[in-house]
């Protein structure tokens, strides 16, 4: 990906990519058809650039990972851009302020996780998009991570949580154990 800082020392993936190789033959990527589906750039080390990436020209991308980096900004409202979507994993990637209203407009989305560990020095928070605002057209959802969002300036999770089953009361909590660490999910009870 264009644009990328990522530290080519730690990168497992990046690092390798043949510019006169294929895309489709890379590590981190899946395509069909000669088109990238999927797109897994977790663990990367990537410290900025997401903003002007190419990444959001993938208009058939429907599944991306960019879990543990250290993006250190606001998440790019270009993410609604990709509305083929159904699995986006922003989990502590070092994104920090609002959630944009964008996400919303993924409504293929089933999967989103944008959990963050406690101890992380950057908070993401739901105020403008609230919490309804945001899941009005996520109608596919089927797994939600929010982990460490804030909302309404109340604090962590837990809040957003409460309000989420008051919200939608087909959610089940459920403890999910994933690189070590004890994640209290949401998951969609079937009607």
């Amino acid at each position: 990906m264009d644009n990328l800082t990522f530290n080519p020392a730690k990168s497992k993936k990046l690092a390798n990519w043949n510019q006169s190789v294929d895309c489709c033959q890379w590590n981190g990527v899946a395509c069909n058809k000669g088109r990238v589906i999927g797109l897994d750039l977790s663990e990367e080390f990537i410290t900025e650039g997401i903003d002007n990436s190419s990444l959001f020209n993938l208009q058939h991308l429907q599944h991306l990972n960019l879990a543990y980096n250290d993006f250190g900004c606001l998440i790019p409202s270009k993410f609604g851009m990709l509305k083929r979507l159904r699995y986006l994993n922003l989990s502590n990637t070092g994104f920090e302020g609002q959630i944009p209203y964008e996400i919303s407009h993924l409504r293929k989305m089933s999967i989103l996780d944008l959990s963050t560990s406690f101890a992380s020095k950057h908070a993401l928070k739901l105020e403008k998009p609230n919490i309804g605002m945001l899941m009005q057209n996520l109608t596919k959802i089927t797994e939600l991570y929010l982990d460490g969002v804030r909302s309404w300036r109340l604090g962590y999770s837990k809040h957003v949580e409460d309000l989420l089953y008051k919200i939608f009361p087909q959610l089940d909590f459920v403890y999910e154990h994933r690189g070590g660490q004890r994640y209290r999910i949401l998951r969609w009870r079937p009607s």
